[in-house]
């Protein structure tokens, strides 16, 4: 039985159809949602030993946290009959839903495939491929 699902958002249109699809889940089966957003850590590539270093990534500003805690109460909002706990964390996008879902144990993870293209694939790694490998329950993934 779902008593406890983590449903991982990131903005995409698939994401919020995988948010609503767990949603509608939780609110048929009862189950508790943890509604996760997780925010890549600023990536930084050394260029050499004397010419500094290369930004990939910035750093998160306060401006997308403030997007992303919007974001987040407009999809709770659709479900106001289901006990939501909203989770915002920072770091290695498919490692930390992986690890969220761990230690909330939950039954089953809902989320979006954004649908990089084959090339994009092979060089980034797909998050919710890693996912479905790794994680220890069931992954419901929505393209």
């Amino acid at each position: 039985m779902v008593k406890h699902i983590l449903i991982a958002i990131d903005g995409s249109g698939p994401s919020r159809h995988a948010a609503r699809f767990g949603l509608a889940l939780a609110h048929q089966t009862h189950a508790q949602v943890t509604l996760l957003t997780v925010l890549p850590p600023p990536e930084v590539v050394p260029m050499g030993p004397l010419s500094g270093y290369a930004v990939l990534a910035p750093p998160v500003t306060a401006e997308a946290t403030q997007k992303v805690t919007e974001r987040m109460k407009e999809i709770t909002s659709e479900h106001p009959g289901v006990k939501i706990d909203q989770v915002v964390e920072m770091g290695p996008v498919a490692d930390t839903i992986i690890d969220v879902a761990n230690h909330r144990s939950v039954d089953l993870i809902v989320m979006g495939a954004r649908g990089l293209g084959p090339g994009r694939r092979f060089l980034l790694g797909s998050v919710s491929d890693r996912v479905v490998h790794h994680a220890h329950c069931p992954v419901t993934v929505w393209r």
